[in-house]
């Protein structure tokens, strides 16, 4: 209904007939303009998805926007161009209707299966879970933005309303970007299981992966499972189910991992290349990491992040505050935060190894009264622990 509510639905093999293939920009253009092919179509397509996604955000549902690399390639495969991914009108709709279709095949399996099985008895099925983050996880992400001068209390059950509480108080501030990435580190990861414990990112009671049947397998499952429930399948079948479903949940998602890591690298390798020609220039960056041994700084114009490592840190020995994320200059007082802006230069790229090396060329703003806070604090340190984390740095 116009509220984004679920009056009807049918769940059964059919055949779809594809009468238009568009790209995200061409129904972009159509809704930037209100005309077009299929305008009748696609115009209420948007104003209902975004009442879904009202509706997903007020019931918790946490809403990342984590700038993105686009990179283009020639056509020997070189990168001439990094650029950040815009997120249009176009993704958002479909993504809305995607969780809405998982969402309600995880409730038709879940809910409206025979009620009257008891838990170990219901018909086995491949869910897509993510769970509570933990206690420590929630109390180092609150010391990050506290440290941040965000206000975020530390409850002994947080909810996902609790954290897009912070989201919505960086949003468009320079420390956006920052936060969002530490809170996902924060989270645990999402996986499949046939347990269904909920998903605490989106705030569902129950979930799965039901839209993607051509390019990720449990998906295919899924579909494979809901024709068989169709019927009414025998014991036999539900007990090999019970049985054998939960590894194929675990290969899921452990392959899952692999090809996110393997993602990751194939951009992390496309980054050095294209950064190979430009040791020796100067770019603005925001301080992405703080570790025992420098600094990772992240290119604002091109998201490639690379390393400063403590020893180019002159002036002083660093004190690793990991509580904080801050390195603290033991006799200037000097701090270098996450979120800090910076400029760096390139000073070394090593392609088969994914290496990037910065110097910083300036330091971050800071304030004074920053500053002489943290040099008392920093000079009560003993040289014994300042020795153990120096040696831990290399």
């Amino acid at each position: 209904n116009a509220n984004g509510h679920v009056l009807e639905y049918q769940i059964q093999p059919s055949v779809i007939r594809s009468r238009r293939r568009f790209s995200y920009e061409e129904v972009e253009e159509i809704l930037q303009k209100g005309e077009g092919d299929f305008a009748e179509i696609l115009l209420p397509m948007r104003d209902l998805s975004q009442t879904l996604y009202q509706r997903r955000i007020r019931a918790g549902s946490l809403d990342f926007e984590m700038p993105e690399a686009k990179i283009k390639l020639d056509a020997t495969g070189k990168p001439i161009a990094i650029e950040r991914k815009e997120r249009l009108q176009s993704h958002q709709l479909i993504e809305e209707f995607m969780l809405l279709a998982n969402k309600t095949v995880a409730e038709h399996v879940a809910l409206r299966l025979p009620a009257e099985y008891h838990q170990a008895k219901r018909w086995p099925f491949v869910y897509r879970v993510h769970e509570r983050p933990s206690d420590e996880k929630i109390a180092e992400f609150a010391n990050l933005v506290q440290s941040l001068g965000y206000e975020f209390k530390v409850r002994k059950r947080v909810s996902p309303k609790h954290l897009q509480q912070v989201l919505h108080q960086v949003r468009g501030k320079p420390e956006e970007d920052i936060v969002s990435q530490v809170m996902l580190r924060s989270l645990m990861k999402a996986r499949y299981d046939t347990k269904n414990v909920g998903h605490f990112g989106l705030a569902f009671h129950h979930y799965t992966h039901f839209t993607s049947p051509i390019r990720r397998y449990p998906d295919l499952v899924v579909h494979r499972l809901l024709k068989e429930y169709a019927g009414e399948p025998a014991e036999k079948r539900l007990s090999y189910l019970r049985e054998h479903l939960p590894a194929v949940c675990q290969i899921a998602s452990d392959r899952e991992v692999k090809a996110m890591e393997a993602e990751r690298e194939s951009v992390k390798i496309k980054q050095t290349e294209f950064m190979a020609d430009k040791v020796g220039e100067v770019y603005d960056g925001v301080i992405s990491g703080i570790v025992p041994f420098g600094i990772f700084v992240e290119i604002v114009d091109y998201l490639v992040e690379g390393l400063v490592h403590v020893r180019d840190l002159a002036g002083d020995y660093y004190i690793h505050d990991e509580a904080n994320y801050r390195l603290i200059g033991r006799t200037t007082g000097k701090v270098y935060r996450l979120g800090d802006k910076v400029k760096v230069q390139v000073v070394r790229v090593v392609p088969d190894e994914r290496l990037i090396d910065f110097r910083l060329v300036e330091e971050p703003e800071q304030k004074r009264e920053e500053r002489s806070g943290a040099r008392k604090k920093a000079r009560k340190k003993p040289a014994r622990q300042a020795r153990a984390k120096r040696k831990k740095g290399r």
